[in-house]
């Protein structure tokens, strides 16, 4: 027998073999990503909960500081310049998503009605103001704009504020970068 076409013949039973298991594999791949693909959610689970917190301080409606959380991403930003002190730090700090479903919890109980599931609070003492938002599972600061707060809902807000904060700062990354946090705003 010709030696060419020998190894035409066995060229050609791979080619078979090789498709069929193309096929086999291809199935197969769909079937696993079918049953990998993640359920539909419908609302917010206590499982995907992440918080936003941002604050911003003025002075004679000269911005002097912000601080910035993410629990989704975990950064932390202490922004102050004033004339005696000049900070602008950035840690990464890791909130448990128990702490998480707690804050939200809270915020629930609050029946506030937002569609964007946030809040703005504004304190203005004298020629200080303090602007804090916290978003629920949002990361975009300008929805804080549709946010409607009625003054005696104030003490539930500043409650759910001292709590992210007392998670944040009790934090053993936060104590090592600021020892002395005292001077926070």
């Amino acid at each position: 027998m010709n030696i060419k076409r020998l190894f035409q013949k066995q060229i050609g039973k791979c080619s078979i073999g090789i498709s069929k298991m193309k096929n086999i594999f291809n199935i197969s791949l769909a079937f696993l990503l079918i049953s990998c693909s993640p359920p539909l959610k419908s609302g917010i689970t206590n499982n995907d909960v992440f918080i936003v917190f941002y604050s911003q301080f003025y002075i004679n409606s000269i911005l002097v500081g912000e601080k910035y959380y993410n629990s989704k991403t975990g950064v932390y930003r202490i922004y102050e310049k004033t004339s005696s002190t000049f900070i602008d730090k950035k840690i990464k700090i890791t909130l448990l998503q128990k702490d998480l479903n707690d804050i939200y919890n809270k915020y629930k109980e609050l029946k506030i009605p937002n569609k964007k599931l946030c809040m703005k609070m504004k304190e203005e003492n004298e020629d200080i103001l303090i602007e804090r938002q916290i978003l629920v599972n949002s990361e975009n600061i300008n929805d804080v704009k549709e946010c409607a707060v009625k003054d005696d809902e104030q003490a539930n807000i500043d409650m759910i504020t001292l709590q992210l904060l007392n998670l944040i700062k009790t934090s053993d990354e936060y104590k090592k970068t600021f020892p002395q946090a005292d001077w926070e705003m």
